[in-house]
């Protein structure tokens, strides 16, 4: 199935629209491409992918070490799975003052309670 890809010269507002044909399944990537690109092509798309997921752990304050362990031993291409300290930080970050307050009262009452 093609795939239509949109382009715009944020310069001059030139835009081109076309469509390409990836293939709908890895294997007809694979006969169309070849194994070297398709493969070449996931690992650059992985290694974006892991960049981003490090750099959110980063600003949420896990350090180098906490990041290395996750990455190395939790992480996997795909997945929507975020260290959970990172997500809780993103959730917080956005609260008010009075909202992160009542937050980690509602968190310490639930750990309290077992």
């Amino acid at each position: 199935m093609p795939l239509e890809v949109k382009v715009t010269n944020p310069e001059t507002e030139a835009e081109a629209i076309f469509d390409i044909n990836l293939g709908d399944t890895t294997e007809e990537a694979v006969q169309q491409f070849g194994e070297l690109i398709v493969h070449g092509l996931y690992v650059s798309a992985a290694r974006v992918a892991a960049q981003g997921v490090a750099r959110g752990m980063l600003k949420a304050g896990r350090t180098a070490d906490e990041v290395k362990v996750f990455m190395e031993t939790s992480w996997k291409p795909g997945s929507k799975t975020r260290d959970p300290i990172t997500a809780v930080m993103a959730t917080v970050s956005g609260m008010t003052d009075e909202e992160r307050r009542i937050f980690i009262e509602d968190i310490a009452a639930r750990v309290n309670a077992g």
